[in-house]
């Protein structure tokens, strides 16, 4: 389900982006600390450029944009090539803007959505035992740069996801892939990631469409 597939994506970048937006990392991190980091967290602007590698493809399909994210729980992914895009997530709602249309929707009415989210958040928290209730992780760390490799234990998930691998150095986020059970897989890099950032409300209503009112409960 292409909703499904770009708000699993959104979210799992929202949750390492907290890490871009943290504390300075440790000079060799360990994994306690990165999760540490992961629940302390500031506005965050990058550019992210995405590879698609589909088997049934020669070549991967390529966007490029930016994202934002303006913590606890509001991210946009403003697609600029090959066409303008935007997906934000605004608390418990989701909204996907592109040429042939708009499409908003509430997490809790949604159990695909509801289910990704649910997946995601422990990574969010940054709780350890929880993370490795809900993932097997393996960490490694060499100096100042480490990767950690999550693989989920919830079925449903892994129809979805067979593993996300999470690449940086110190507190410089660098590379993200998502595996997919079927063999095909997502990369992100990010550059010009800038952090601490505190948006005016001008910038928030543009960014994160707030000009767009909620769906009724």
């Amino acid at each position: 389900m292409p909703f499904a597939h770009a708000l699993l994506i959104a979210l799992l970048l929202c949750a390492v982006l907290r890490l871009a937006g943290a504390a300075e990392v440790p000079a060799a991190p360990t994994l306690e600390q990165v999760m540490r980091l992961l629940s302390e967290s500031a506005g965050v602007r990058a550019r992210y450029r995405e590879q698609k590698h589909l088997q049934l493809l020669a070549r991967p399909l390529e966007s490029e944009g930016m994202l934002f994210f303006d913590p606890p729980d509001h991210l946009a992914r403003q697609v600029e090539t090959p066409g303008p895009a935007q997906l934000v997530v605004r608390g418990d709602e989701v909204l996907m803007r592109d040429a042939t249309g708009q499409e908003q929707l509430r997490l809790d009415r949604s159990e695909v959505a509801r289910g990704l989210v649910e997946s995601v958040a422990v990574v969010l928290r940054g709780d350890l035992a929880l993370l490795q209730s809900r993932y097997r992780v393996a960490f490694r760390s060499d100096g100042s740069a480490w990767a950690m490799e999550l693989t989920p234990r919830s079925r449903a998930l892994r129809r979805l996801v067979r593993s996300l691998a999470i690449q940086g150095v110190g507190c410089e986020l660098r590379r993200v892939e998502i595996r997919e059970e079927g063999g095909d897989r997502t990369v992100t890099e990010f550059t010009e990631v800038e952090t601490g950032l505190r948006f005016t409300p001008e910038q928030r209503e543009e960014i994160f469409l707030l000009d767009i009112p909620p769906l009724a409960r």
